[in-house]
């Protein structure tokens, strides 16, 4: 009997096609080799290799990130040290340029001195200035006194004095003067006003004598150390020019006789 050569190949193909049980017995017996399997997992040297790793580097990063608080930390208390004695020397800045030379009916003379019972000499100041704001409640002129000072702290651990600023705003009472006493800053060691007369510097200004104001004005604000032990800051500079001038009263009456005088010849 002959068979077909197509019925041959479908005997092959049935007989030659292996069955599941048979390929799993067939893999069981001859193992796949070993570079065709997965690859192995992580021995435990690596992982502690990397794990050692991972230490070191947050250890690095939060020793960073503690040093950028501790210098923000730092930076935040040298701004709030510095801003009372910045707004210091800014209301003395504004006061002092704007000061109204003696005479009249309002403007009064430039005095220094311990005007606010301090120790030194010259640790005070007081002007007339235009820097008053007319308010429903404050109906007087702008021109208003204006007083700087030390003051002993009422806190005995503190260090330096207080520097207090004293404005007086109704200038025509014949009473007693409302004075407005405003803390400015404190933990001030020294405060020191020079009077440049065109010539030199003077360390007090004698209203008595003087009937000008001095040309310019040389602030020195000196800080209190935070402790014993501490460096002392240098001391703050503020330098205003004056730009108000009047005649003296001999000049006045010079210039009085001269005009007289030529007017007599003509």
């Amino acid at each position: 009997m002959v068979k077909s050569a197509g019925s041959g190949r479908r005997v092959r193909a049935l007989f030659g096609r292996r069955s599941p049980g048979r390929k799993a017995l067939f893999s069981s017996i001859h193992p796949t080799p070993a570079s065709w399997t997965a690859p192995a997992g992580f021995t435990l040297i690596e992982i502690l290799l990397a794990l050692g790793i991972c230490a070191i580097v947050l250890v690095i990063v939060s020793s960073v990130f503690a040093t950028a608080l501790k210098l923000q930390q730092h930076a935040s208390d040298r701004l709030d040290e510095s801003l009372p004695a910045e707004r210091a020397m800014n209301l003395m800045r504004r006061d002092l340029k704007n000061a109204v030379a003696p005479g009249g009916l309002l403007a009064g003379p430039l005095q220094s001195g311990s005007v606010l019972g301090g120790v030194d000499a010259n640790d005070g100041v007081q002007i007339y200035t235009t820097t008053g704001l007319i308010t429903d409640n404050a109906p007087w002129s702008e021109i208003q006194k204006v007083t700087y000072g030390l003051q002993a702290s009422s806190d005995s651990s503190a260090r330096g004095k207080n520097l207090v600023r004293t404005v007086t705003r109704n200038l025509l009472t014949t009473g007693t003067e409302d004075d407005d006493e405003q803390f400015i800053m404190g933990g001030v060691e020294s405060l020191k006003f020079s009077f440049f007369d065109g010539g030199n510097w003077l360390d007090t200004w004698d209203d008595t004598t003087e009937t000008n104001l001095p040309m310019a004005i040389r602030v020195s604000l000196q800080i209190a150390p935070v402790s014993d032990n501490a460096s002392r800051a240098e001391p703050l500079q503020l330098l205003v020019p004056l730009m108000v001038q009047v005649h003296t009263n001999g000049l006045d009456n010079s210039d009085a006789g001269t005009n007289t005088t030529s007017g007599t010849g003509s």
